[in-house]
């Protein structure tokens, strides 16, 4: 299903089935194409984890709301009537199996919208919730930062010694196969620090190897309760170029590198508890709030449209 809207320059489109954004031209348009409405939706369905990762966003949120997202059919109304083209399901830890009917009410009740549920990947699926996220076309966006476990677990840990986090790492690999095995679409999502910038280069082509043909890859962002960040924090240039690099090198293993451009830390919308919408400020102990879901009239009041548009897309998305 492909879904549009319009916008003065043209048309945004997000595939559901591909998941990736589009845009096209109108004739004559020279509107920069940037969106009137936001295109994604982060949907903070629980603040538990299995793991306890240093550079985790959702230890920040628990200063604001450590509630987990209360799923209502009333809920579920705001979401599908709201102006969000694409819902992420995240926390937290989505799937952690206690959350599992908590997840699939929020999946069924979803309409019209693209939905991707982040996740550790440490957590095997029952067969229910598998064929749940074929016949709903999710992407399943498993957190993968190396093909070295200690290029990895040095920030994806849980609290434990070497061996048992190499132990989860290797499990996680063998979720991801087994998850494209039973036909699930996966993608894959890293997280670029001063510790994985050598190895990085070779995950593709294990990508390849498990038929994932989707990755995303942002910087490495310091959250409030981070130690050591200027240890693991790239600098922006350095991200650039590897951003610049890394869609060349996906596409001789077939794989479609999205690269988040994103300058700014307050671009995404963050949804928790009962409806209420956050984003991050310029200052990353802070959070602003903007409202329940379905009451806020100017989404952009603090929040920049071309930083939220370049998170999601590129020029590579437009077309004439």
């Amino acid at each position: 299903m492909i879904i549009e809207r319009n916008e003065a320059w043209g048309i945004i489109s997000y595939d559901t089935q591909n998941h990736e954004f589009a845009c096209k031209y109108s004739p004559h348009k020279t509107q920069q194409p940037y969106v009137s409405n936001p295109l994604v939706l982060n949907c903070y369905l629980t603040h538990e984890c299995n793991m306890r990762c240093d550079h985790c966003v959702a230890k920040d949120m628990q200063t604001f709301s450590s509630e987990d997202l209360i799923i209502t059919n009333d809920l579920i109304d705001k979401i599908n009537a709201s102006p969000f083209l694409v819902i992420v399901i995240s926390g937290g830890e989505p799937l952690l199996p206690h959350k599992s009917e908590d997840l699939v009410k929020l999946i069924l009740g979803i309409e019209g919208k693209g939905i991707i549920v982040d996740t550790n990947g440490t957590n095997m699926l029952d067969k229910y919730l598998l064929q749940l996220l074929k016949e709903k076309n999710v992407l399943l966006r498993v957190s993968l930062d190396s093909v070295r476990p200690g290029s990895e677990i040095c920030l994806r840990k849980i609290r434990g010694n070497k061996k048992r986090n190499e132990e989860i790492y290797f499990q996680k690999l063998n979720n991801i196969k087994s998850f494209v095995r039973d036909g699930v679409k996966v993608a894959a999502q890293s997280v670029l620090h001063k510790q994985n910038t050598l190895d990085i280069h070779h995950l593709p082509e294990k990508l390849q190897t498990w038929n994932i043909r989707l990755w995303f890859v942002q910087r490495l962002i310091p959250t409030v309760n981070m130690t050591e960040s200027t240890y693991y924090t790239l600098d922006r240039d350095v991200y650039e170029a590897l951003a610049h690099s890394l869609p060349n090198t996906s596409s001789k293993f077939n794989v479609r590198c999205i690269t988040k451009k994103d300058r700014r830390h307050n671009c995404v919308f963050l949804m928790v508890h009962d409806g209420k919408i956050y984003t991050s400020s310029d200052n990353s102990e802070e959070r602003i709030y903007l409202g329940q879901l379905g009451e806020i009239s100017d989404y952009f009041s603090f929040v920049s449209s071309s930083e939220h548009s370049a998170r999601y897309y590129s020029n590579d998305s437009l077309t004439e």
